[in-house]
C-alpha cells in the first residue's frame, strides 16, 4: 500500500489557518490601499484650503466605509477561492491513489 504524501493540503487545520491568514492579509491590504486611493482622488486639503468642517468629516467616513466594504468583499472572495483550491488539491491527491492506472502505465505481459 502506497503512503500518502504528507503536505499542507492534507491537514484541514493548517488549511484553515492558511485561509484565515490570507483573508486577514487581503482585508488589511485592501483597506489600506483603498483608503490611500480615496485620499489621493479627493484629498482633504486642496490648494492650501481645507474642505468645510462637516463635509470633510463625512468625506473621510465615506472613504473609510468604502475601504471596509471593499476589504470585506475581497477577503471573502479570497477565502472562498483558497478553500476551493485546497479541496481540489486534496481530491487530486486522493484520486491519485484510488483511481485505476491508465493502460499505458500497466506492465506489459
Amino acid at each position: 500500500m502506497a503512503m500518502q504524501k504528507d503536505d499542507l493540503y492534507t491537514h484541514t487545520f493548517f488549511g484553515w489557518i492558511r485561509t484565515i491568514a490570507l483573508g486577514i492579509a487581503t482585508f488589511v491590504v485592501t483597506c489600506y490601499l483603498t483608503y490611500k486611493v480615496a485620499l489621493w482622488v479627493d484629498p482633504p486639503i486642496t490648494n492650501g484650503k481645507h474642505h468645510g468642517g462637516d463635509q470633510h468629516v463625512y468625506m473621510v467616513i465615506g472613504q473609510a466605509f468604502v475601504a471596509l466594504v471593499g476589504g470585506f468583499v475581497l477577503m471573502i472572495a479570497v477565502m472562498i477561492l483558497d478553500r476551493r483550491h485546497q479541496r481540489r488539491k486534496r481530491l487530486a491527491v486522493i484520486s491519485s491513489y484510488t483511481d485505476p492506472a491508465p493502460a499505458r502505465a500497466l506492465p506489459k505481459r
